[in-house]
């Protein structure tokens, strides 16, 4: 993860090769990173060449049915569209340590419905998910199971990231205060000796995060 700063505006970004994109894309993996982040939209601002675009649009084709096959078996029998994806997007939110509040993954859906309602059948079709199917207590099982998985590495996974962000990050610490207090509306300030060794003052911070609900 790298940053990226201009007029006031701050963002990160990630280098993925093609090979590994696809594959975080797709539900070959069980990490949610990427293919829950790119069933929502997304746009392609630059490409190399047609090949590299045919590649990255098909790439980003197979992450809504990724993130719906993985989240049917834990949703209610008898589910309405936006739901499908309202209920799926809250799963994946909840398999990552995050500042946003629990009604993001209803906002990301109620920001565009009609985009969503346009989406499901074709994700649907591609992931040979028939909602009307029963969903047997072996396929609950299964995915309560795998979703227990994705939970326990995704939060570890995420204290690493931002391990990795405190020391790779110019003001890296900062950066992640800024962040977590944009989407909780907390007031976190860093001190002084946070800066000089910023993973044990990120390894401080965290337990009262936790506690404060400031990250889930």
């Amino acid at each position: 993860m790298f940053p990226v700063e201009t007029k006031g505006i701050a963002a990160k970004y990630a280098v993925l090769s093609q090979a590994d994109f696809a594959r975080l894309a797709s539900a070959s993996t069980r990490n949610v990173s990427v293919w829950a982040r790119f069933a929502q939209p997304s746009r392609l601002a630059w490409v190399r060449d047609e090949a590299s675009r045919l590649e990255t649009i098909k790439a980003v084709a197979y992450a809504a049915p990724a993130l719906l096959s993985a989240a049917r078996p834990m949703l209610a029998q008898d589910i309405q569209p936006l739901d499908l994806w309202r209920g799926a997007f809250a799963l994946t939110y909840s398999a990552e340590l995050r500042a946003e509040r629990t009604e993001r993954g209803q906002s990301v859906v109620d920001a565009e419905p009609a985009r969503y309602l346009a989406f499901t059948q074709p994700a649907l079709s591609v992931a040979a998910i028939d909602l009307a199917a029963p969903v047997t207590g072996d396929q609950r099982r299964t995915a309560r199971s795998a979703w227990r998985r994705r939970r326990i590495e995704g939060k570890m996974l995420t204290v690493l990231r931002l391990a990795k962000a405190s020391l790779t990050f110019a003001d890296g610490i900062d950066y992640l205060a800024w962040k977590i207090n944009r989407h909780a509306g907390t007031q976190i300030a860093i001190r002084n000796w946070q800066r000089r060794w910023p993973i044990m003052g990120a390894l401080i911070l965290l337990p009262h995060l936790l506690k404060r609900g400031a990250v889930r």
